[in-house]
């Protein structure tokens, strides 16, 4: 009997000492061996593990083993501790959570990392956040991970989260963002930290604020916050800014839009631009925020402003550096300058539009240089194509090579000029 019951305190004990963590059948939750997760009610024993935000836990990793689709309203409330410095990592191992519910995978991501993760389904992000993978904000890591949700809301609304305060890492948007009131942006409607690496190919629609491929509103910031990303989608604000890659940059502190490149159409109902929409005017001179930056894509008139890289800028435009436009595909020139001009002017050795024929092939890579880019020169003209930043040419997945080649195949317009 006296064996009995101590094998059974033992048990009590060990259920005791696990009571509050998730208690997966596979894993111990370390890096090595993370918690698995194969069906919604381990997940939702995940969203039931995740501590408060005032407490500290031990160090958590889980991994998703196969495609879930959840029931309506679920999200996990916080993912990672807060006030901490453990580092918890969802893998989202190469599979996908379908959602059906207001918000998005996680709410917040504290200090945490969510990677390798795949959202489809609809996302209503209300009068808050919404976002795919997280809708109130990030302040830890997002990486590798694709958004085919649907995504609606009326506050900070993009395809991987609603408000950036961390890092966005190699992540794709392929989905329709709508938003009807202030910031709507394809990877964060919201960024004030990094988002590098990322690609929006989905249709972004704002009826009451901001739009922008990347990120609707992006203010803040310490050095290069928006770096080697493309878009590929249409952007439209019918009530303010919209811009290829930024809507509003909002400037407190210097930031940086370097290396990006905007094929698709945008319309601003006041401020229409290529790379950002209006820039407001910036407390710092000496960074200079728009560099090696190229746009391909149509550009409608804004009511305000309308240019083919940034419009409001400085009286000097000392802040558009090797930027480059299809002046075939936008009438406008590059920048349109802060309280003066409305429509953009090209800024020469700075920022310049040129015809299609001198923008494809390796016509721009003696000014753009190898490292970063790709030139493919075809056989004849018309084979040739823009130029392609490596990180999405060079990919192993297919459905990043093909939206790059998509964006970067040119319309050849007669120039009715001779070699």
């Amino acid at each position: 009997m006296k064996k009995y019951l101590f094998i059974l305190a033992i048990i009590l004990a060990m259920q005791n000492a696990n009571a509050g963590v998730f208690d997966g059948t596979q894993g111990d939750g370390t890096e090595g061996d993370p918690y698995r997760i194969y069906n919604i009610t381990d997940l939702k024993e995940v969203a039931d593990s995740m501590p408060n935000i005032y407490n500290k836990y031990i160090d958590l990793h889980f991994k998703l083993m196969a495609d879930i689709t959840t029931p309506v309203d679920f999200s996990i409330r916080r993912f990672g501790p807060g006030y901490s410095t453990y580092n918890h990592v969802f893998d989202g191992n190469g599979y996908k959570i379908t959602l059906f519910n207001n918000l998005g995978v996680f709410n917040t991501i504290e200090n945490g990392s969510v990677i390798n993760l795949s959202v489809d389904g609809e996302v209503f992000g209300s009068n808050i956040e919404g976002g795919g993978i997280a809708a109130l904000s990030n302040n830890g890591t997002i990486e590798n991970c694709n958004n085919y949700a649907t995504i609606t809301g009326n506050y900070a609304v993009g395809g991987i989260v609603g408000r950036n305060n961390g890092r966005v890492v190699n992540c794709f948007n392929f989905a329709k963002i709508v938003c009807q009131a202030t910031y709507a942006g394809g990877i964060a409607g919201m960024n004030t930290n990094y988002i590098g690496y990322c690609a929006n190919i989905g249709n972004v629609t704002n009826t009451g604020g901001y739009a922008g491929g990347i990120t609707g509103k992006f203010s803040m910031g310490t050095t290069v916050n928006v770096e080697y990303c493309i878009n590929v989608g249409s952007i439209v604000s019918s009530n303010l800014a919209a811009g290829g890659i930024v809507g509003w940059n909002n400037i407190d502190m210097p930031t940086i839009v370097a290396n990006c490149i905007n094929y698709g159409l945008v319309s601003g109902n006041t401020f229409s631009a290529g790379i950002i929409g209006i820039r407001s005017k910036p407390v710092y001179t000496d960074v200079p925020p728009v560099v090696n930056c190229i746009n391909t894509g149509v550009i409608l008139e804004g009511k305000n402003g309308t240019s083919a890289i940034l419009c409001n800028a400085q009286s000097a435009f000392s802040e558009l550096i090797n930027c480059y436009y299809d002046k075939q595909m936008c009438i406008y020139g590059a920048a349109s300058q802060y309280g003066s001009t409305s429509v953009g002017v090209d800024i020469p050795g700075q920022a310049t539009g040129r015809l299609t024929r001198n923008m494809v092939g390796r016509k721009l890579a003696s000014l753009l240089g190898d490292t970063d880019w790709t030139y493919v020169e075809g056989a004849t003209l018309i084979e040739s194509l823009y130029p392609q930043l490596k990180v999405f040419s060079e990919s192993n997945d297919e459905r990043r090579t093909d939206a790059s080649k998509v964006g970067a195949t040119p319309i050849f317009l007669y120039d009715g000029i001779d070699d």
